[in-house]
């Protein structure tokens, strides 16, 4: 198990830095967290059907109990800790629950078994408290073993095991299908894929055999397509979904020995390409993720990663993989022996989805130093330090290779801004964010470079990319048509909008650009318009994750919790540090484009959300979701 010191430390040291690799590329710098549960808790599920990386940095986890009478359970873990909460019994006595989604709502479906035989196959939906909703018997076989089970953009729920069941949303049957041919009638899913129009796909496999159907959303056979032949055999784990390619294709992959094999097919079912991959050794290819490029991820035991061409582009040194592979904000979640791992790659892949909120610093790598703000004016100049928020830039938007984004400073709270300065192209941290806004002067872009270094590129056309004037300290940052050798930067990740816990953060409220601080007197929470805090203490907060999603915040400078008080609504740093209540907890939730909403579990007050009023008080009265909720929550590095 990781400790939270650990893992924070890791951050700290800017181990998790992210850019796009080039191809074939070994990664071998990863930090791993364990969360293994066999010797951990005996109580934890020993076989886990998912796990689903929740939107509060925790992970949610169904598998079957290997404790008999125990059955399928639900409980979710905390990142970078071994913190269990939630924990639920879901189905009761020998259920098995093989398969299990989680729905957009936040609900939880899973498809399983009432008993280990394989009899009495039941599909069960189970809302946000973790209370059954509906279920629905089937039997496709005399002994039914559920391979996927998936939400469709619709509502519908399709389960997969050689033949196709769909539900409405409220667990009414639609239709069911058994679509391969009647030789194969003993043949194992692959698992589905929602694809477009509502359209599904399904592979099969028996003895060797690889069958992919496309159907309707009405449960028509639209075409089937066998990929094997005698010579090209090969066999598919029960976790090998289909995968729907982000250029429209589709992805089947299935396993003989160490080789791997990939189909990429088209919309239409024609074989775009194969391509065999060697493994490290006898393991199955577990399970497939789309690549933003139009390429696919791979989970066998390493990661590999492929183009849209079949190329390698890069493989995640081997780790020991035993399931299904899930993308989660900083990485990869895999299945192990005893629980499951996160693996952050110490070189962010191309397609690792980096959420918009994320805190990052960029660091020249001609010149060594960093973009920072400088406190005196909006300029941006190069530093040799990034220990402090001078550094620190919000992505706001996606950044993805070649997606735009923005950066918003952590000092100011202003975006990078390009202006003409005479014959020079400057960067300054001087607009004020707009959400709609369209100005490319505060609009950039990842280019690819080799050795795990990007370029950050302009989407005003002619002002080129960023780097440092001069190869010194407090050089301004322009804008030019470079060389290579001089845009090349490293991009440091401290943080996705959701802080890890132990970590201590500022909190600068969205509309407003105010920073929240610690009055001296009364300890009551206010926020002021400061660039540069003169007691760091008072604007700091040490995040603390409770469980059950939610988080108490300490006040660095009184060493108390943020307490709410019920009657007024103000929040005051008074709260002991020894006793959980309402009061003192709030649940923190990512509002728009990545930014966090606090708020308050008390009834009494609505849900509603920390926020300022005109006269720079905080109070728990914003309205969840407005913008008057939104908040930078900036880690210290």
């Amino acid at each position: 198990m990781i400790r939270l010191s650990i893992l924070f430390c890791a951050l700290v040291l800017g181990a998790v830095f992210f850019t796009l690799c080039t191809a074939g590329e070994k990664i071998s710098s990863t930090i791993t967290f364990n969360y293994g549960n066999a010797r951990d808790d005996p109580r934890t599920p020993l076989f886990l059907s998912n796990i689903f990386p929740l939107e509060t940095g925790s992970f949610g986890v169904v598998g079957t109990n290997g404790n008999v009478g125990v059955g399928c359970e639900y409980f979710e873990i905390t990142r970078g800790s071994y913190d269990v909460s939630r924990r639920k019994v879901l189905s009761p006595n020998e259920s098995q629950c093989q398969v299990a989604t989680r729905t957009m709502n936040g609900d939880i479906v899973i498809a399983g078994t009432r008993s280990y035989s394989g009899d009495d196959a039941v599909v069960q939906r189970f809302d946000s408290h973790r209370d059954l909703i509906w279920d629905h018997p089937f039997d496709f076989q005399e002994d039914d073993f559920p391979t996927g089970v998936i939400e469709l953009s619709d509502g519908s729920i399709v389960v997969a095991e050689g033949r196709i069941l769909k539900l409405d949303a409220d667990g009414n049957r639609l239709w069911r299908n058994f679509l391969a041919p009647a030789q194969y009638y003993r043949e194992r899913g692959g698992g589905i894929a929602e694809v477009e129009d509502f359209n599904i796909i399904s592979s099969v496999n028996s003895a060797g055999d690889v069958f992919v159907h496309k159907i309707s959303k009405s449960g028509m056979l639209l075409w089937r397509k066998k990929l094997t032949t005698a010579e090209s055999q090969c066999y598919q784990s029960p976790t090998t979904a289909p995968v729907y390619g982000a250029d429209g294709n589709y992805f089947v992959g299935c396993s003989r020995s160490t080789h791997h094999t990939i189909y990429k097919l088209s919309k239409g079912g024609q074989i775009l390409w194969k391509n065999t991959v060697m493994g490290t050794s006898s393991t199955s290819l577990y399970s497939m993720l789309a690549g933003e490029d139009g390429g696919v991820v791979l989970g066998a035991s390493s990661i590999i990663k492929l183009d849209a061409d079949g190329n390698i582009e890069w493989e995640l040194s081997s780790q020991l993989h035993r399931g299904r592979m899930e993308r989660t904000p900083y990485g990869y979640s895999v299945r192990t022996g005893d629980g499951f791992q996160e693996i952050v790659p110490g070189i962010k892949p191309l397609d690792t989805y980096t959420p918009s909120g994320s805190i990052v610093a960029l660091k020249s790598s001609a010149a060594g130093l960093f973009l920072s703000t400088d406190y005196s004016s909006k300029q941006v100049h190069a530093d040799s330090e990034v220990a402090r928020f001078a550094a620190q830039w919000m992505m706001v938007g996606e950044s993805m290779s070649g997606s735009l984004f923005s950066l918003r400073s952590m000092v100011n709270g202003k975006m990078a801004t390009l202006i003409k300065d005479g014959a020079e192209v400057v960067l300054n941290a001087s607009t004020w964010y707009k959400p709609a806004s369209r100005n490319t002067r505060l609009k950039f872009r990842l280019r690819n470079l080799r050795a795990g270094e990007v370029a950050v590129q302009s989407a005003r056309f002619g002002f080129g990319y960023l780097r440092p004037k001069k190869i010194s300290e407090q050089g301004k940052i322009i804008a030019s048509t470079s060389m290579e050798k001089d845009r090349k930067m490293k991009v440091y990740l401290a943080s996705g909008p959701i802080p890890l816990s132990g970590t201590d953060i500022i909190l600068r409220a969205s509309a407003s650009n105010r920073l929240m601080e610690i009055t001296e007197e009364s300890y009551f929470l206010r926020a002021n318009k400061v660039v540069l805090p003169s007691k760091i203490k008072a604007f700091l907060f040490k995040v603390l994750h409770v469980g059950s999603g939610r988080v108490a915040l300490q006040s660095k400078l009184t060493g108390k919790l943020l307490q709410v008080d019920v009657v007024t609504g103000r929040v005051a740093a008074t709260g002991s540090i020894d006793r959980r209540s309402d009061e003192t907890e709030f649940f923190m939730e990512i509002g728009d484009r990545g930014y966090v909403n606090l708020l308050s579990p008390i009834q009494a007050l609505g849900m509603a959300c920390l926020a300022v009023d005109q006269g720079g008080k905080v109070t728990v009265s914003g309205q969840r979701g407005s913008r008057a909720c939104q908040i930078f929550a900036a880690p210290k590095f």
